[in-house]
């Protein structure tokens, strides 16, 4: 038999008192709890399982959530009595017929809430002392939103964590999959209604600070001394020339920046399959081919803190981060842009920070930069053996920024190998657009700066592919959006302040 005595109030605190026994007796043993008349909860469990230490933890637990949940509703019910009562207001105490309704980590409950009327009017109603709730709505705890969402839907399916959520509350007519997955959705637009919100309303009234970053000077922000610099490129033109090579390194005009001085930024978008609005039979004929969403990740470094956000476009999520670079006193730096080419990227970037031309650099993803020669090259050479001849020739080139060495060499290949010339044509196009962001390689490499997009890569496997890009799985914009921005939100470590509060510290985390 296990005995519960869940709350006791006076007039300023509120003691909570639980107190469990497991004691023989001779009733019958119970399938479920049963709350007897002094509002105590009882199970009895069977005299052959009193040594299953499986059955007794079950039995204990099914009798405990019951009883939290129920003495939770008396006491919230009896709080808003009080409060009602104490207005002193002369008129009838009624009972509200909408029960207040709770989604909490104990589980689902519901409680009264009263109301003093005159005749007909309602002059008091203490539903207004807890939060505003429309229509068939549940009030989520943080301790739910927690569950529900940093230990559920970021990990597995809604239907999934509906079933984990209800089975660790032992309430099996608790949370529905449907109701879990429209919650994300909408904490997901309400995540990014703030972020939007808040830096709209910090670029509006700090605007100054950017006008008067425009009018700074230009000479050497946030860069290498020349003594470093000069070092780093005399040892790469000695392994230039030990690799037989020739080409002026110092003629390459990317700078190179100050690590303390500078704030890292990578930017990228993630595609992930569109979901149909409609389901239609498989139609092999109809040409049609899938259709994909995409999701702009920004990730922030700087002094071994970050921060990343995620939206919808480009051009919205590059404002959010001058917000934030904004409020984490950080625009006096440098800015450093690692990037996979992406000419619609480079675009956005210069368009929000050209007004700090002179203290930011774009530099091209080494990675990135191979790959795409090995694309364009597979395309344009007869066959896998010219094709790795030519990148054995290129690649270095690439490596100690010589692009004019690069094209050269291109447009020297003999005709014979050559399957498809345009090719060949996009893959210079493609280097000369982007001969300001390839820098020399070997140079950073040699100071110790980054070469890579890799953590902003990684960046977008946690925050969006590794949960959303499984075989077989398609999104609304809605859905990958919201999940993405909760993901940020909890690799942002402003999960907690969110959950209870509703609001967003933004500031870099460690």
């Amino acid at each position: 038999m296990i005995h519960i005595i869940s709350m006791e109030e006076n007039m300023s605190n509120c003691k909570i008192i639980v107190k469990i026994e497991m004691v023989e007796c001779e009733t019958a043993a119970t399938e479920t709890p049963i709350m007897g008349a002094n509002g105590q909860f009882e199970c009895v469990m069977n005299g052959t399982d009193e040594g299953n230490i499986d059955r007794c933890e079950h039995a204990l637990l099914e009798t405990v959530h019951p009883a939290i949940r129920d003495a939770l509703g008396r006491h919230l019910s009896a709080v808003s009595k009080k409060h009602a009562v104490a207005q002193d207001i002369h008129g009838e105490l009624t009972i509200d017929p909408r029960p207040y309704r709770v989604d909490g980590e104990v589980g689902r409950i519901e409680f009264s809430t009263y109301r003093v009327q005159q005749e007909k009017r309602i002059v008091y109603d203490s539903r207004t002392m807890f939060p505003y709730l429309f229509g068939k709505e549940w009030y989520k705890t943080s301790g739910w939103k927690e569950l529900a969402i940093t230990h559920g839907c970021l990990q597995k399916s809604s239907r999934s964590s509906s079933r984990f959520l209800n089975r660790i509350r032992h309430q099996t007519d608790g949370t529905p999959h449907r109701t879990l997955q429209y919650f994300v959705e909408a904490e997901g637009r309400r995540v990014q209604q703030a972020l939007t919100a808040q830096s709209e309303e910090l670029l509006t009234a700090h605007s100054d600070e950017i006008s008067e970053g425009e009018e700074a000077s230009p000479s050497g922000d946030g860069l290498l001394g020349d003594v470093r610099v000069h070092a780093a490129l005399k040892q790469c033109e000695g392994q230039l020339r030990e690799r037989g090579l020739d080409g002026r390194i110092q003629d390459n005009p990317v700078p190179y920046e100050d690590r303390e001085q500078s704030v890292n930024l990578t930017i990228d978008e993630v595609k992930v399959k569109e979901q149909k609005r409609h389901r239609k039979l498989p139609n092999r004929k109809d040409g049609q081919t899938r259709k994909y969403l995409l999701d702009t990740v920004v990730y922030v470094e700087h002094g071994g803190r970050q921060y990343c956000l995620v939206g919808a476009a480009v051009m919205p999520v590059l404002r959010v981060l001058l917000a934030l670079l904004m409020h984490n006193n950080l625009l006096h730096l440098r800015f450093q842009w690692f990037t996979d080419g992406h000419s619609v990227l480079h675009t956005a970037i210069l368009s929000v920070f050209g007004w700090c031309r002179h203290r930011m650099q774009i530099v091209l993803d080494w990675y990135h930069l191979v790959k795409k020669c090995k694309e364009r090259l597979s395309s344009a050479m007869k066959g896998a053996k010219i094709r790795n001849a030519v990148l054995k020739q290129i690649v270095p080139l690439l490596w100690y920024g010589l692009v004019d060495e690069t094209v050269t060499a291109l447009r020297g290949l003999e005709a014979e190998q050559i399957k498809d010339s345009t090719a060949i044509e996009k893959l210079i196009d493609y280097l000369e657009r982007n001969r300001p962001y390839i820098p020399c390689y070997a140079a950073r490499k040699e100071l110790g700066l980054r070469n890579s997009s890799n953590r902003g890569e990684k960046m977008n496997d946690l925050l969006v592919s590794d949960r959303q890009k499984h075989n077989g799985m398609s999104w609304s914009k809605e859905g990958s959006l919201g999940l993405a921005s909760l993901a940020a939100l909890v690799r942002n470590r402003e999960q907690a302040e969110w959950f209870e509060h509703g609001t967003l510290e933004f500031q870099l985390a460690a």
